[in-house]
């Protein structure tokens, strides 16, 4: 039996080796952000704080082995050792992979790997684009060098012990009645009521260090459950009846203004240009880094800026259903990846198809990333341009098309318009890896330099786009909304939970916008998806159906923004931030503002789920 106990024993001693070879990278990246240095010492604290995760982790790895050792000691002794070996070799090539992953979504998202990064593994063709040829074959020389070294570790530790295991049949399953209990209370956490959860890694109030300390590879396990095989409201803690009552408490939002006081054609063309990962740090008159959209800067000073605006999601198919539908991001899932629950949402260019507006969507991708192309055929815009109607020679970006041919193709379908046109053109440039097709001022030192760059250049097509519009028989009737799909953490690496990686710009721009509201701010806090019922009541039609989006004219005081970062929310009023972590034992006290917000969530994904 001591023979087993030493097998169990290497077993979880290599790989909490494993798991703390890949913390220190992390701990690493970690440190080119947000101010690390000042908390080395409590950064230490990744590594035993993650020690149970770790345990449960490699009791679950550990779990064939175990199956197989009360077999071991028959006539297929020498073959069932073999393929413990086999099995080994094959878990830590998964692993390291997965482990690598996690190093990449973490150093781009800030965030573990998890159910919404795996679904964006069907389509690896954008997922590469992302990332520049070099950090490609980085990525892919740390995968094999790292399978290389935990390969040359696994041969001292676990072969070794792996062949000591003795071929004595009654030693072999007193071992595996003794390991099996031994194995149960590490997976579960220990003989705690709750079982182990995220909970067990947290223990400092900077939230990257949590992230640190969690198992990756538990985490992805446990979130694939929670979002995948769920039936249920994972979020139900108060009666549906209280949740739903507050809900619409809060969501009411009496507008004292009339439309016709902020728009003077109701009729006008509308076109909105969502700005790939324009967060508000790019924008100088919202408090951002001077001189990198210096155009936009300009048309602000005639046009109306909101100020305290933050996207619910932290991708574009989470901000395409915020803006075209009103509907904000949730927990773990992308609304746009069901298409039968899409095709219940409202949509704006159905409303706009109804009124006899011509629709058209541009983008210089590809259109059936994360399903896109059937959520912009559902919502109403029959005329839809991607990658594959620019020419070979213009597809000069990564991901397609860069800006520029874009808002090209998108002046040369609207030459001379005659009938009202509802148009959306979403870019693509400030997109990692931050590619420009010309230099810029910031050059491309770091990649918060190449960040700001992009950002410049999709501004200076802009002011092209613009110029060259001006001259279009409808450009004074037309009302251009200019917003981001979602903030970013550059180019001041903020950590992805800080609220102002989501607060993003929204414009109101053109000649139907009355005078009195040109060059006027307004700092009323809303959300991203509070556009769709915006416009609607300023052309003067129907938002009933848009439950969650809010009109952005309301008062101040009722103002808020709910932001989903899958393992916790936050909700932000003009009086205080609350964020408020998605475990099973969070307490939610009555009559706060966390009630509020768990509320709004709970009722969301109960739409979400009836839909």
């Amino acid at each position: 039996m001591l023979k087993q106990l030493r097998f169990a024993l290497a077993n979880f001693l290599y790989w909490l080796i494993v798991f703390a070879i890949f913390r220190v990278f992390m701990l690493v990246l970690a440190s080119g952000s947000d101010g690390f240095e000042s908390y080395t010492t409590e950064s230490l604290g990744v590594f035993w704080h993650g020690l149970r995760l770790d345990l449960s982790t490699a009791s679950y790895l550990f779990i064939i082995p175990l199956l197989l050792m009360p077999f071991v000691g028959g006539a297929w002794h020498s073959r069932l050792l073999s393929c413990i070996k086999n099995y080994y070799k094959i878990a830590i090539m998964l692993v390291t992979v997965m482990l690598t992953a996690n190093l990449v979504i973490f150093r781009y998202w800030g965030t573990l790997l998890n159910v919404r990064a795996i679904e964006f593994a069907v389509y690896p063709k954008e997922m590469l684009a992302s990332v520049s040829n070099l950090q490609s074959a980085i990525i892919l020389v740390f995968i094999v060098a790292m399978f290389w070294a935990l390969s040359r570790i696994r041969c001292r530790i676990l072969d070794n012990a792996t062949n000591s295991l003795p071929a004595n049949g009654i030693h072999a399953i007193w071992g595996f009645l003794l390991l099996l209990p031994l194995s149960f209370t590490c997976i579960r956490g220990g003989w705690t009521l709750i079982p182990i959860n995220e909970a067990a890694a947290a223990y400092s109030s900077n939230n990257k260090l949590n992230n640190i300390a969690l198992n990756p590879i538990w985490f992805l396990g446990n979130n694939v459950l929670k979002s995948g095989f769920s039936k249920g409201n994972p979020y139900e803690k108060l009666s549906d009846a209280k949740a739903i009552q507050i809900t619409e408490d809060l969501l009411k939002n009496p507008v004292a203004l009339s439309p016709d006081s902020v728009l003077a054609n109701p009729k006008c063309n509308v076109v909105i240009i969502l700005l790939e990962s324009w967060t508000a740090d790019v924008i100088e008159p919202l408090g951002g880094v001077k001189d990198v959209t210096p155009f936009f800067s300009s048309l602000a000073k005639d046009g109306l800026l909101f100020s305290q605006t933050y996207s619910s999601g932290f991708r574009t198919d989470q901000g395409l259903t915020s803006v075209l539908s009103g509907f904000p991001s949730i927990p773990d899932k992308s609304i746009i990846k069901f298409i039968d629950k899409t095709q219940q949402l409202p949509s704006l260019g159905r409303i706009f198809a109804d009124a006899g507006y011509q629709n058209r969507f541009y983008y210089g991708g590809e259109l059936g990333f994360a399903n896109m192309n059937n959520f912009l055929l559902q919502s109403g815009f029959e005329e839809r341009t991607d990658i594959n109607e620019f020419d070979e020679s213009q597809r000069n970006s990564k991901w397609g098309a860069h800006d520029e041919y874009v808002f090209e193709r998108m002046l040369s379908d609207h030459a001379e318009q005659d009938n009202p046109f509802f148009s959306v053109v979403l870019t693509l440039s400030t997109h990692e890896p931050f590619e420009t097709p010309r230099p810029t001022p910031f050059g491309k030192q770091s990649e918060a330099d190449r960040f700001k760059g992009s950002a410049f250049y999709t501004d200076q097509c802009l002011k092209q786009f613009f110029d060259a519009a001006s001259f279009r028989s409808w450009y004074k009737n037309t009302l251009f909304i200019l917003v981001a799909d979602h903030g970013h953490r550059l180019p001041l690496n903020r950590d992805y939970f800080e609220p102002a990686t989501r607060r993003i710009p929204v414009l109101f721009y053109g000649g139907p916008l009355n005078q009195t509201f040109r060059g006027k701010t307004i700092d009323r806090v809303s959300s991203q998806h509070d556009l769709a019922t915006t416009l609607l009541w300023m052309t003067q039609r129907d938002e009933s159906k848009f439950k969650w989006s809010r009109n952005m004219f309301g008062d101040p005081a009722t103002g808020f923004a709910y932001l989903n970062q899958d393992q916790s929310i936050t909700w932000i009023t003009c009086k205080d931030t609350t964020r408020i972590q998605l475990s099973q034992d969070v307490k939610i006290p009555d009559n706060s503002r966390s009630q509020q917000a768990w509320a709004y969530l709970q009722t969301l994904y109960r739409t979400f789920l009836d839909l």
